[in-house]
């Protein structure tokens, strides 16, 4: 779409976006009071809690408001729910992990993709807006994929290496919606505000996780189970099955609240933005997931320094610096005793058994250097590759993302992973340096998580599904609205100058 065009639908329909998003919040509301009356009143089991809640979501987005406003409601809710429809019957998990799908399977969020996604062709065809695609994030996804597909061609375990390409092409196609849906600074503000709903959502569902400690999946699966017998469910929401998995899912989403909530020029309720940071916090620290602990401080300076940096940072009151550290006291006397047992169990065994597990996949790279040995096949390569002082040991696949990257596409496909990253990133720190204070505190939030990611994926590796379709549909946005305002300011001045020169 020409630049004008998008500056004036901006300057046409700036409105908030909050009856958009009013019958949905309001259905969930619901489904989760239906639900818990259930659970708590009936003593039905769990799952009825997410059925209901779902059913009631699922009728309103059909029947309610503009079908395309609620095509990209439940588009961007869609990313953390964790359900698939499977073409084929899952492989069987072995006793060494899983490194790649073992499926073809049709995720939910592909259902308003598809919707949005015709939408799109339409208009195309009818030359009512010009298809997006040109990006270095595209540029760099394409070369993965392409890195993959050799990988997976050259593997003796293909089979594994099309579940996984197949789930590639997903998640490019979350990216491509992602990067159309976002036309004008009206579609921007909903989008965002579906963002932070998400994260309300699933503050919620985690908690009641929590309370009830039954830690329940969109399928009906529920897992009471306590963690090594420390006394507290380690919850995951709706994402996946670990609590690592919401953590990295959540993290984006929180430090753009945080950077909204630290923005001078806020035009949102500050009050309800700096409850859900909180919320959203705390809910991160009762994951239980050392490495988000340190992400949590980590993302929270970096969102510091930036909002800084751009002149953004408001100046807290006497008044709000001792509410926040009594606030922070208080959740600390409530906290602190649930983590404690995880605390004292942080042994340095933990750390040999890490340890151990990158020796295995540092020999099998120096055995596959240049395309691995294909996407999902390391843990048929793992035994081969093991030393034999590691053979006693536990065994699991490398908990380091880059080496199992790398193990599995080579070094082609490491390096273009990561430059896929880091132009997701470029894209993050081009919309801190924009006008608009809520797109410039998604580029802040998104910068303060890929930092955080990088720390994180040291010590963990291949999150829930959830978490690389939020992160796909994010870097999407940022390409959007980076395009959108950055050319306003240009055909403002384009615009202006010929009724300027008339008048003097």
């Amino acid at each position: 779409m020409p630049a004008a065009d998008s500056l004036s639908r901006q300057g046409t329909r700036r409105g908030p976006s909050l009856p958009a998003l009013t019958p949905t919040i309001v259905a969930i509301g619901c489904g989760v009071l239906l639900g818990v009356t259930l659970l708590v009143v009936a003593q039905w089991p769990t799952r009825w809690l997410v059925y209901m809640l779902s059913g009631v979501v699922a009728g309103v987005l059909t029947l309610a408001g503009h079908i395309r406003r609620q095509l990209i409601v439940y588009f961007i809710i869609a990313t953390s729910l964790n359900v698939h429809y499977y073409l084929t019957q899952p492989e069987p998990m072995l006793f060494l992990g899983i490194s790649a799908p073992r499926w073809f399977s049709i995720p939910l969020i592909l259902l308003p993709a598809a919707g949005l996604l015709g939408s799109i062709l339409v208009d195309t065809v009818s030359h009512r807006m010009r298809i997006r695609l040109r990006s270095p994030v595209t540029t760099w996804a394409l070369c993965f994929l392409a890195a993959s597909t050799l990988s997976t061609l050259l593997s003796p375990e293909r089979r594994y290496g099309l579940y996984a390409l197949v789930e590639m092409a997903q998640f490019f196609l979350i990216y491509v919606v992602a990067l159309n849906i976002v036309q004008d600074d009206h579609d921007f503000r909903l989008v965002l505000r579906c963002l932070l709903a998400t994260l309300a959502i699933q503050c919620a569902i985690f908690i009641i996780q929590t309370v009830t400690g039954a830690a329940f999946t969109m399928t009906g699966e529920i897992t009471r189970a306590m963690d090594g017998g420390e006394g507290l469910v380690r919850a995951s929401g709706t994402v996946g099955t670990t609590p690592s998995g919401y953590a990295i899912f959540t993290e984006p989403l929180l430090f753009t609240s945080l950077a909204l909530w630290r923005s001078t020029d806020l035009d949102m309720p500050r009050r309800r933005i700096g409850m859900l940071t909180a919320l959203a916090s705390a809910t991160l620290i009762l994951t239980l997931n050392r490495t988000s602990w340190i992400t949590i401080i980590l993302g929270s300076c970096i969102v510091e320094i930036l909002c800084r940096r751009r002149g953004i940072a408001r100046r807290l009151s006497q008044r709000t610096l001792m509410a926040l550290g009594g606030v922070g006291f208080l959740g600390m006397l409530v906290i602190i005793p649930l983590i404690l047992p995880r605390l004292e169990g942080a042994h340095e065994d933990d750390w040999n058994i890490r340890r151990n597990l990158m020796r295995i996949a540092i020999r099998m790279i120096a055995g596959n250097p240049i395309v691995g040995v294909g996407p999902g096949a390391y843990i048929y390569h793992l035994r081969q590759y093991a030393p034999g002082d590691v053979l006693s040991q536990w065994l699991w696949v490398v908990h380091n993302e880059y080496l199992l990257v790398w193990a599995e596409r080579g070094i082609i496909g490491l390096i273009a992973w990561l430059a896929w990253m880091r132009a997701g990133f470029r894209q993050a720190i081009a919309a801190t340096k924009t006008g608009t204070p809520e797109f410039r505190a998604l580029g802040i939030g998104c910068a303060a998580a890929l930092i955080g990611l990088c720390w994180e994926y040291t010590l963990n590796m291949y999150p829930p599904f959830c978490c690389y379709a939020l992160w796909w549909c994010l870097f999407g946005i940022l390409v959007a609205g980076n395009r959108i305002y950055t050319a306003a300011p240009a055909s403002m001045g384009a615009e202006l100058a010929p009724a300027g020169a008339s008048a003097s």
